[in-house]
């Protein structure tokens, strides 16, 4: 809901831009209120979440000083609005949004990143290097070279222009650090909102700066104030989002809609129209409407490349490497979300665990490469058996399961493992030999209420059944339970001997 609320208010500012040049009134006094709330939002959430017991040691550092750098940003509009005006380089609030963004950078460089090694550690810098040096030569082009040519120029001169954007390069760095390390899942999309929003801080900076280093008046555009509108937005967003997660107890981001996943990036593509339509009604087609147009697609193709790589990473993360499968997580996740929303539609949710049989000795005879394609040939019979809503994954070694999300009964369940069976008997070529695959599979079916170790317990007790009788699968029901424990206890009492 605070996302929604938070986009609201920057498209209706955004269009309060462009009413505002149309009429000929002062931008700041539309943008510059807007920008100091979104700041508060911004502190107010940042702040809960650094002070949550919940969230890990490191990250709850690494809160605290997004925290301070978000007090910092919240300065920089009352200090230009409300104390010295848009006057020129240095002035306090000069001093706070160049201490914003070195504290970001600090905050980012103490992230908890991914363990890695350290040849991968040297890719990431060296990914990351790129990306900043990238930057560097269109600061150096843009901002940088026409200030230390320029007839005059002094010391403060080349000071003002670069140092806003210097320092965002700086950050532009470490955010991609972080993303080309990886990241915990649990904080991804927060930390990916607080690191795009460096990018429209920089593209406002570089121009900015590209002014200052033909004048030293201070020159600021509507646009530009849509550039750094968007940069609190998406502050804002991050801090919001990250207190809502751990104020839900959804550390898995599956709780929020597709669609208020990408709130955000909506709003700014809405917001990149307003700001284009901004930049036309002041009549300087030539050159700078040009450039913002190409700043605007830069930013937009560098967002749409991050939600990529997210969907990417966290795809891998919930993937069994060897055989494309979910992996147990994944699968304890989706059991999680299934029960409550199968309870909510009168239907249950069905769980088969799968146990190959014989796979050790076709591991130990004819060698781990091919037990890893048996392995893989079995997870394709999975694929092949399931319905299209069903997930089959892989526990780890030679154990499958499958989540049935929606069931009317016991009798689908069956129908799954009996289609399950029929595939695994089809003959797999493994080392130019036929094999031949069978399993132990058991089944359970949710009741009303039922948690997700309760049914893992049902068709674990099922499966271990459908091994002692030798059966393809064993449904569960009560008695075994039962019988369970009672071979448990023979166990116990009567251990065998080894000769």
């Amino acid at each position: 809901m605070v996302l929604w609320v938070l986009c609201a208010a920057y498209l209706a500012t955004m269009a309060g831009i462009v009413v505002a040049v149309a009429a000929g009134g002062a931008v700041d006094k539309v943008a510059g209120p807007v920008m100091v709330v979104l700041g508060i939002v911004a502190v107010v959430y940042s702040t809960r979440v650094a002070r949550d017991p919940r969230l890990d040691v490191s990250l709850r550092r690494f809160w605290r000083l997004v925290t301070v750098a978000l007090g910092l940003a919240l300065a920089t509009p009352v200090l230009f609005l409300f104390v010295t005006g848009a006057a020129p380089f240095p002035q306090p609030g000069d001093g706070a949004h160049l201490l914003f963004v070195l504290i970001l950078f600090l905050a980012l460089l103490s992230y908890p990143v991914r363990a890695a090694t350290r040849r991968e550690r040297w890719k990431a810098l060296l990914d990351a290097a790129t990306v900043a040096l990238g930057a560097s030569m269109v600061l150096w082009y843009i901002v940088i070279g026409p200030a230390l040519v320029r007839e005059g120029a002094s010391v403060r001169l080349v000071l003002a222009a670069s140092a806003y954007p210097v320092v965002d390069l700086l950050t532009l760095f470490a955010f991609a650090r972080v993303l080309m390390r990886g990241t915990e899942r649990a904080t991804r999309r927060p930390l990916l909102l607080l690191g795009t929003g460096v990018f429209p801080l920089f593209v406002g900076d570089v121009y900015l700066g590209f002014t200052q280093a033909q004048t030293i008046a201070v020159a600021r555009t509507p646009w530009q104030f849509a550039c750094w509108l968007t940069m609190h937005l998406l502050l804002a967003c991050g801090a919001a989002d990250q207190w809502q997660r751990l104020a839900s107890g959804d550390d898995r981001g599956t709780r929020h809609g597709r669609l208020a996943t990408n709130l955000p990036y909506i709003a700014i593509g809405v917001g990149y129209l307003l700001m284009g339509a901004a930049s036309v009604r002041e009549g300087q087609i030539y050159p700078w409407s040009g450039l913002v147009v190409g700043s605007m697609g830069i930013t937009g193709v560098v967002v749409v490349r991050q939600m990529l790589a997210q969907n990417e990473s966290d795809e891998a993360a919930a993937t069994d490497a060897l055989t494309g499968l979910a992996n147990r997580a994944r699968l304890h996740r989706e059991l999680a979300v299934s029960l409550p929303r199968a309870d909510r539609s009168g239907r249950a949710v069905g769980v088969l665990l799968i146990d190959l049989n014989g796979f050790k000795p076709i591991n130990d005879t004819l060698g781990h490469q091919a037990g890893d394609q048996l392995l893989v040939s079995v997870a394709g019979a999975l694929r092949r058996s399931v319905r299209g809503d069903d997930l089959a994954g892989r526990l780890g070694g030679d154990e499958f399961a499958v989540v049935l999300r929606s069931v009317g009964g016991p009798d689908e369940a069956v129908a799954v493992a009996r289609r399950i069976t029929e595939a695994l008997a089809e003959p797999i070529v493994i080392a130019g030999e036929p094999v031949r695959a069978s399993a132990s599979i058991g089944v359970a079916v949710s009741n009303s209420g039922a948690t997700p170790d309760e049914v893992l317990h049902r068709a674990d007790v099922a499966m271990y059944q459908a091994k002692r009788a030798k059966a393809a699968w064993t449904l569960w029901r009560d008695d075994l339970e039962t019988a369970s424990a009672s071979h448990e206890r023979s166990a116990r009492e009567h251990p065998t001997r080894l000769p």
